[in-house]
């Protein structure tokens, strides 16, 4: 398993796109603020191979900053025609970029929802029904879970799952700590992270599993809102082979690795769960 995986163009093309439109949302960005990273995404998107959607979000962030750009100079100028340029010989999907604005009243009323009885109410379950889930609503879950933040907005994850039983089945099989209740859920998906998607620094070394935790929270709530029922489960390649055995499964590439495996079916019509307390606020937070 790697710990570090060199850089490559689609990293530094998020990480310089991310750049300019973070510089896009302060209050008072410099007139000319970000002009020579325009100049080096444009560069490296020319030779990208392809499109992605590395080069579909680079390229809308780029578009949104030529057009708040309030002046003229010889930079922007050359930024301007080598965009022209590239948008004919490269066209992409636009995907919303840029900045935008919400009134503070809005968005305290988009937050009146009562979201501790929704945090409260969801809970790891180990025993689902057999009914069936449909493709869309994994795709709801996904997409739900897909406005997670993440470093540089790298979006670094894939869900990897299968409407087959036995595949399922095989899958729940690789997982350690389940074996007391492996039949009783009906699905088993993996949140699996791609390596080339950090640097090759120290200190990016735990952004992975920071990114991981983030996405797998914002997934099983997403799937808590849709009625279904899901349960985390550790996953280490260490025991009984697992490694090898989920990269077989699911036809891993070197670069990714499972970070956990989720079990997940359709809620019961009588939940059995356990209440696992919660430490206080008061023993969580620390004043410095």
């Amino acid at each position: 398993m790697p710990l570090f995986v060199a850089p490559n163009s689609e990293l530094d093309a998020l990480l310089l796109s991310h750049s300019i439109e973070k510089g896009m949302s302060l209050d008072n960005p410099k007139e000319v603020f970000g002009e020579d990273k325009a100049l080096l995404l444009l560069e490296l998107l020319s030779k990208m191979e392809g499109v992605c959607f590395e080069y579909n979000v680079s390229m809308s962030i780029l578009e949104e900053y030529i057009k708040s750009r309030g002046y003229e100079s010889e930079k922007l100028n050359n930024i301007k025609s080598v965009y022209k340029k590239l948008k004919k010989e490269k066209p992409y999907k636009k995907i919303p970029a840029g900045i935008d604005y919400i009134s503070r009243s809005e968005m305290m009323r988009k937050t009146q929802m009562d979201l501790f009885g929704f945090l409260s109410s969801r809970h790891d379950i180990r025993k689902t029904t057999d009914e069936r889930i449909k493709k869309n609503e994994i795709q709801k879950a996904v997409t739900l879970a897909s406005l997670a933040p993440s470093a540089c907005n790298r979006q670094p994850w894939k869900v990897y799952y299968s409407m087959e039983k036995e595949k399922n089945i095989k899958l729940g099989e690789i997982v350690s700590g389940n074996k007391t209740f492996a039949q009783d859920m009906r699905y088993y998906c993996a949140i699996v992270l791609d390596y080339r998607f950090f640097a090759n620094r120290l200190d990016e070394f735990r952004q992975i599993y920071l990114n991981a935790g983030i996405f797998i929270a914002y997934f099983v709530l997403a799937l808590h809102f849709l009625g279904i029922g899901s349960c985390i489960m550790q996953f280490t390649g260490l025991v009984e082979d697992a490694d090898k055995k989920s990269r077989e499964l699911l036809n891993l590439k070197k670069s990714e690795q499972v970070m956990v495996v989720i079990g997940y079916g359709k809620y019961p019509e009588k939940i059995k769960y356990s209440k696992a307390g919660r430490r206080s606020a008061d023993e969580i937070m620390v004043e410095f």
